[in-house]
């Protein structure tokens, strides 16, 4: 992020803010996770923090109580079969009445993924959005928005997209394993380019003395919001 600070000749000021899409390294991972919700075949030191005023990118209410009330870490491996996303989700009110496709209004996460970057943008992106209901025993669901004419919005077959969502005391952990050949029918392995666009988005809505509030988001990068791929993070597959 840069700040920009303009003073003209009559001493007027005027600021402005530019903020770059940021990087991550993903590791290469010999074994692939077992995509059970434990995370115990996650290398700690992989994880990323987000939390904070400056990561809410969606408030409607106005009301956040700090990292208990939202905030998460998040990493990302893959290998020649899959891109492999982890995050663990504090949050003291999981909150989940939905389905499917309008999973994403409640608590959820929600992923983009781009391929193939051809100048500021992308040639295909995905946006998916993995959920926990707090209605159905086991209620994991996975639901592609955003998607390709090979690769249509719907809901993913889960051997296909494997993911798991568990919630133990107030975290919520989701895991998730999307094969490269499931974001285009022609890949084989990782994109040649070996760089691909990312952006995480973490939903919440709480439930005090009984009312349901309004939904906040947190952002691990950018693009989610108003689904700007341009605007993802840039994911470097070492």
């Amino acid at each position: 992020m840069l700040n920009l600070t303009f003073t003209d000749s009559f001493s007027s000021v005027s600021k402005n803010r530019i903020e770059f899409p940021s990087s991550y390294a993903a590791r290469k991972v010999q074994s692939p996770p077992a995509i059970n919700g434990s995370l115990e075949d996650w290398q700690l030191e992989l994880f990323q923090s987000v939390s904070g005023l400056d990561r809410l990118k969606i408030n409607h209410d106005g009301v956040f109580g700090g990292d208990a009330d939202l905030s998460f870490r998040f990493a990302v491996q893959y290998d020649e079969n899959a891109l492999y996303i982890a995050l663990k989700v504090r949050d003291d009110s999981h909150c989940q009445e939905l389905w499917d496709s309008d999973s994403w209004k409640e608590d959820s996460m929600q992923v983009g993924i781009a391929l193939h970057p051809e100048g500021s943008d992308w040639k295909l992106f995905h946006k998916f959005c993995f959920a926990l209901s707090t209605k159905v025993k086991d209620g994991v669901m996975g639901f592609r928005h955003n998607g390709t004419p090979e690769f249509p919005p719907g809901k993913p077959a889960q051997d296909i997209v494997r993911h798991s969502v568990k919630r133990e005391g107030d975290e919520t952990v989701y895991e998730i394993a999307i094969p490269w050949n499931s974001m285009e029918k022609s890949l084989k392995t990782f994109p040649d380019e070996k760089i691909i666009g990312l952006g995480i988005f973490v939903n919440d809505v709480d439930v005090i003395n009984g009312v349901k509030g309004k939904r906040k988001a947190m952002e691990a990068f950018g693009g989610m919001g108003y689904t700007l791929p341009k605007d993802f993070g840039k994911i470097m597959l070492k």
